[in-house]
């Protein structure tokens, strides 16, 4: 009885270990036979950065203390429904991959649609910079290439 007692008053006292998840853009594979006669390559994004998130060390128990997020947001219109995107880093170095070569879609919510890009930042109250440019590039499903926009992604660090 006592080792019953001694591990559930253990289970109920022990601080909670969820592990630390994100919903991450949906990867695509492009299928030529989706084209269709007189399609035409998609205008370049509008791309805002909706948020970006540091690693910190304030909270030991937070399974995502050492983790970095970008959120990065794309206008849900008629014309932008069904485009999947690239976000490809051209200038500036981060100490862990951020941006996934590959084309992804992202969630739709209030409006637009949302690419999540979590990293490994460190769990240090001291952040160095963060300055990337990112080529951002629209795909139709068929895998027709459309425009570029460039977004800086900017952070000073703490």
């Amino acid at each position: 009885m006592t080792r019953v007692s001694l591990s559930l008053f253990l289970a109920l006292c022990a601080p909670a270990a969820f592990a630390c998840s994100f919903a991450q853009p949906i990867p695509v594979e492009f299928d030529a036979a989706q084209a269709k006669t007189g399609e035409r390559a998609p205008a370049a994004p509008m791309v805002s950065v909706e948020s970006i998130r540091r690693g910190n060390a304030n909270d030991p128990f937070d399974s995502c203390g050492d983790t970095g997020v970008v959120v990065l947001s794309v206008p849900a219109t008629r014309k932008t429904k069904g485009l999947a995107y690239t976000f490809e880093v051209i200038s500036g170095t981060a100490d862990d991959v951020i941006f996934d070569p590959s084309p992804s879609f992202g969630f739709k919510s209030d409006g637009k649609y949302l690419f999540v890009f979590p990293w490994v930042d460190g769990a240090d109250n001291a952040q160095e910079p963060l300055n990337l440019v990112v080529r951002v590039t629209a795909y139709r499903r068929s895998g027709l290439k459309g425009g570029s926009t460039d977004v800086a992604i900017t952070d000073r660090g703490r």
